[in-house]
């Protein structure tokens, strides 16, 4: 549906879940082609090294280049730095305060 706009930060598929998607070429098909912006991350990442970066760049593009009249976020906690699930698996490093950080940022662009 080229009417929605989805944007996904997530651990590069080559490394975890899901395996086979979510790579930066995966960018919709059919009518949606284009509406889909995959922005894999390497295992480790923390706030200050990739996510707010990627993040910036999402959020610039949802506000700027699709011209959205809402977001709806999706927040994955696995992406705490002490989550089991991301212990056990490739994970991002992130802290309770880099939730805040994420809000202030998409509030201060959108």
């Amino acid at each position: 549906d080229a009417s929605v706009w989805v944007a996904s930060l997530h651990c590069d598929p080559n490394f975890d879940y899901p395996f086979t998607a979510g790579f930066a070429e995966d960018i919709g098909e059919g009518e949606g082609w284009g509406s889909t912006m995959h922005m894999p991350l390497p295992p480790g990442t923390s706030w200050e090294k990739e996510y707010k970066e990627a993040l910036s760049v999402a959020v610039d593009a949802i506000a700027t280049g699709f011209g959205a009249q809402g977001l709806i976020v999706s927040l994955g906690i696995d992406t705490y730095d002490g989550d089991a699930v991301s212990i056990r698996r490739a994970g991002f490093r992130l802290s309770g305060n880099d939730y805040k950080k994420m809000g202030a940022l998409i509030g201060s662009k959108i």
